[in-house]
Formats: structure tokens, sequence, C-alpha cells
């Protein structure tokens, strides 16, 4: 098959069919940022939406929220929410220390890095 028939039968299936087009692509992750200090063993919602550049919800998505401090590591599956587009994980920091927190919507490699928090004793938590 020449090169011009094979680039006509992929661009005719990209409209065609309209999720081969954003197949492969990339997706936007945007959360809300956590509180800077949690304490050890108290459960923090995460809340954040998955989406095509265009807003438009990222159906294939099947995000994880990945904490992780020195060797420890956690994953927390999130949920999807009433809202298109919107998930909701649970995530519980398991001892004291500094946290570091991604987002990986398991979908085109794309992950999104917030900022570490703190995990401090229940007694000392200033929440």
């Amino acid at each position: 098959m020449n090169r011009r028939l094979l680039s006509s039968v992929v661009l005719a299936l990209a409209v065609a069919v309209p999720g081969i087009a954003l197949t492969g692509g990339y997706v936007d992750i945007k959360a809300a940022s956590l509180p800077r200090e949690v304490a050890v063993g108290r459960v923090v919602p995460v809340a954040f939406t998955v989406t095509y550049p265009n807003g438009d919800p990222c159906p294939a998505a099947r995000p994880v929220v990945r904490l992780s401090s020195g060797r420890t590591q956690r994953e927390f599956a999130a949920v999807a929410t009433k809202d298109p587009g919107a998930y909701l994980a649970h995530v519980k920091l398991p001892r004291e220390g500094e946290w570091s927190v991604v987002i990986d919507a398991r979908y085109c490699t794309n992950i999104c890095k917030l900022a570490p928090v703190t995990a401090v004793a229940a007694v000392a938590s200033r929440q």
C-alpha cells in the first residue's frame, strides 16, 4: 500500500471514528491542593479531573494516587464521581514524614505531581 493511500485511510478512520483521534493522545489532570500537614492515619480526600485538552472528559482513565516517602509507597484507586471527568481518591498516610503525591491517569502516561504533604503525629496535628 503506498503512503498516500495509507494516509487517506488513516484520515478517513479518524474522521469516521472520533475516539481514534484521541487514542494515545494527551490528557490534562487538574487537582485541588492538599493540606501541607496531615495527621498520620487520617483519611484525606484527593479530588481531581482528567480531561482531554479540549475539556471533554477522558473515559479511558483509570486513575490512581501514589504516595511515597523513602522506600515506602502506597497506591490508592480513584473512583469516578457524578461529574464527567471528575475523580476522588481517599488516601491515608501510614507514618510520619514528608510524602510526595502523584496522580497517575493510567492513560497516555500522564501524571500530575502535587506539593509534598507532611504527615505528623495525630496529637501534634494542627487540624
